[in-house]
């Protein structure tokens, strides 16, 4: 991805998150220039936005084969949303970084279209673990906690003339989660779990004697 797109990326996100932020960046082991990369920039809570984020940059550079919903463009970037007290410098915390990589390389590497409501087993070999604190799955919203501002939206981001980018939230799902998911024909069964009709944001969420943010509709 060149400069100019990474940038307009990111300046996308701080219209929503603190436009005078300067996010830390974090990037995927083994990374090398002119590869196929991903970076995930850290913001702190800010006066938009009162809850830590994580966001990519550069997933979008992949167009995935198909859309699989009107909702959504080819090219895709993802967020998480962490309570303002998780403190992701702690080596117990940090796994949150690597899971949001994941994501944003799971289309690309398995050459596969990802949309909202989807489920991704991105650990399949800890299908064991069934822990309600072991993160080993995610589930890809629509980012539902990102208000506008003004007519902007976090959803969509214009790419060239007739293309644009599309910014999903990622929530980290467990193995009972995910097949409490899987048995539903229901799709949006763990959205309304996670985003009860309310008008204020909480947290629910205990990973690891941590918390991350569910933020209500």
């Amino acid at each position: 991805m060149n400069l100019w797109q990474a940038d307009k990326i990111v300046n996308h996100y701080k219209q929503f998150f603190g436009k005078n932020s300067d996010p830390e960046m974090y990037f995927a082991d083994g990374q090398d220039e002119g590869d196929f990369g991903v970076i995930v920039l850290h913001f702190l809570p800010s006066d938009t936005f009162p809850y830590q984020v994580l966001a990519t940059v550069g997933a979008s550079e992949y167009k995935m084969p198909e859309k699989q919903s009107s909702a959504v463009s080819q090219r895709l970037e993802f967020m998480m949303f962490l309570d303002k007290d998780f403190d992701i410098s702690k080596k117990e915390n940090n796994w949150v970084v690597d899971f949001l990589l994941s994501v944003a390389y799971y289309p690309y590497e398995s050459k596969a279209s990802v949309s909202p409501w989807h489920t991704l087993d991105m650990f399949p070999e800890q299908d064991k673990i069934s822990d309600e604190n072991h993160m080993t799955c995610g589930y890809i919203m629509l980012p539902h906690a990102v208000e506008d501002q003004g007519r902007k939206t976090i959803l969509h981001l214009k790419k060239g003339l007739f293309g644009k980018i599309t910014f999903l939230q990622v929530m980290p799902i467990n193995r009972l989660e995910l097949d409490e998911h899987m048995k539903n024909e229901h799709p949006y069964m763990l959205e309304e779990k996670f985003y009860p009709d309310s008008e204020k944001p909480h947290v629910e969420r205990a990973a690891n004697t941590n918390f991350l943010t569910r933020a209500k509709r």
